[in-house]
């Protein structure tokens, strides 16, 4: 992937698979998520710096679009946290789909107090 030289309009997919159940209810929900990603041009000494940072070996087609340093992707139509790796806003249409209330779905942020 780092090494694959796209023209200008070449992009590559980034698919999710989700799926949500409710044994109670006896309801599930699934989804593929697809989010489209063109990467920016990078040198191949940028490439090399990347590689022999480590970063690229735990990654899913060798890049994070979050990483600081190498910044690989130039733009994207979808959802970001998609590439990252899992889309949340789905996760949480499928939460909601099977039954759970949409106050299940926040935070407690007080810490437990």
């Amino acid at each position: 992937m780092l090494c694959w030289s796209p023209s200008v309009d070449a992009s590559t997919p980034s698919f999710t698979a989700i799926a949500v159940v409710n044994v109670k209810m006896g309801r599930t929900y699934s989804a593929v998520v697809t989010t489209r990603v063109w990467m920016r041009s990078y040198t191949d000494m940028e490439v090399a710096a990347y590689v022999d940072s480590s970063d690229p070996f735990d990654k899913a087609g060798a890049y994070a679009i979050q990483s600081p340093r190498f910044h690989p992707v130039a733009r994207l139509k979808g959802c970001y946290n998609n590439v990252v790796g899992l889309p949340l806003c789905e996760v949480a249409k499928g939460l909601l789909a099977v039954g759970y209330p949409a106050n299940a779905l926040q935070t407690d942020r007080s810490g437990g107090r």
